[in-house]
């Protein structure tokens, strides 16, 4: 079965999975997580996995997977299903673990859900739980697509970004400052090495972490070279702020990785408009502060993990209520917006933009129905 029929059916699967099923499940988190973690104390294997500490930063907590499960049951997202579950495959037998981990853990899921959940809930749950189970060999023969997720640059940046990320994986620091320098003396080249260099380096980064190839420290270490590359090639941005309208750009509720956001705030800060990044892991009562205080245009959320997605459902709702945000819109980004090209219509966006590009593409457009309203 290809990945378009596997997702129509999980889709169909999941528009029939009543609304109390999903408040159940969510409601009962808790209890469901010490259930799974109970089980899987007899499993020393699992319980490896559970605490590897590569797969903990991403996936591997039992509560991680549980607010993933809660955002695929509230949302109804088929699609973002079909595309994490091999991730998980590929990312926990780099690591060495079994191809049936995944399997096994989620027969403890469905025992907790049996357990925990009155039955007209749990019915429902575990019908789509049996549908994933099901799909073992499906989930391999996708686990065996280890595509970067981004474009290979070509023509006149090519070599650089080679290089570039050669550097990056040794930790040189100082090579890749030099080639940022040497290469980066417009606004235009700061564009480019953004997107032709920076960004397919920092995907390659991510695809040798997933495949086992690079620990965890060593993606860490080139996402600290990337930013303060970053930094240096910021004083060119300067110039060209405040033309356009005012930008908030924050990341998503938990969400560690912000070097996606920052790169679309510093890039929309070339592009004229005022911007403000926020960073990770920020409080949405603080994001409400300063949605009040900002009254941005535009309030752009990255999501690199589909864990928390009822909580940025739930945030933009909230920020729609705030007066000074009615007439302005939100945009979603980062790497779960990519693997679901219609994840914003589930969360009450406005628009997404699969990279950094687009991104500015989208808010130019939206700049001209929002430039009578002022700045």
């Amino acid at each position: 079965m290809n990945r378009d029929a596997l997702i129509a059916e999980l889709a169909t699967l999941l528009g029939q999975l009543p609304e109390a099923a999903s408040q159940g499940f969510a409601a009962a988190r808790e209890p469901l997580c010490c259930e799974v973690l109970l089980a899987a104390s007899g499993d020393p294997e699992l319980l490896a996995m559970l605490g590897d500490p590569g797969l903990e930063v991403d996936f591997g907590s039992v509560r991680a997977r549980c607010e993933f499960w809660r955002s695929v049951f509230d949302l109804g997202l088929a699609r973002l299903v079909v595309t994490t579950v091999p991730w998980i495959y590929r990312s926990q037998q780099a690591r060495g673990f079994s191809a049936s981990c995944f399997q096994r853990l989620l027969r403890l899921w469905m025992r907790a859900v049996e357990q925990v959940l009155p039955a007209r809930q749990a019915r429902p749950i575990l019908e789509v739980f049996a549908w994933i189970h099901g799909r073992h060999d499906e989930w391999l023969r996708l686990a065996q697509d280890t595509g970067t997720g981004a474009a290979t640059p070509e023509g006149a940046w090519a070599p650089t970004q080679r290089q570039f990320l050669v550097h990056l994986l040794n930790g040189d620091r100082p090579g890749c400052l030099l080639l940022a320098e040497a290469m980066v003396k417009t606004q235009d080249d700061l564009r480019q090495f953004f997107v032709q260099v920076l960004t397919p380096a920092l995907y390659e980064v991510g695809r040798l972490w997933e495949t086992g190839r690079i620990s965890v420290g060593d993606e860490q270490r080139a996402s600290g070279i990337a930013s303060l590359t970053m930094d240096t090639l910021f004083h060119l941005l300067v110039p060209f702020r405040g033309m356009k309208g005012r930008v908030l750009i924050t990341c998503s509720t938990n969400e560690c990785h912000e070097l996606g956001g920052r790169m679309v705030a510093d890039l929309l800060a070339g592009d004229g408009w005022s911007t403000a990044f926020l960073g990770a892991n920020v409080d949405p009562r603080e994001l409400l502060s300063l949605v009040r205080h900002i009254q941005p245009h535009v309030l752009g959320i990255s999501i690199a993990l589909p864990l928390h997605l009822k909580e940025i459902r739930e945030l933009i709702a909230a920020v729609r209520l705030e007066p000074g945000f009615r007439r302005s819109r939100v945009v979603i980004g980062g790497n779960a917006a990519r693997n679901d090209p219609d994840l914003w219509r589930a969360l009450g966006a406005d628009g997404q933009a699969p990279d950094a590009l687009a991104a500015i593409a989208l808010l130019e457009a939206w700049w001209l129905d929002m430039a009578p309203l002022g700045t």
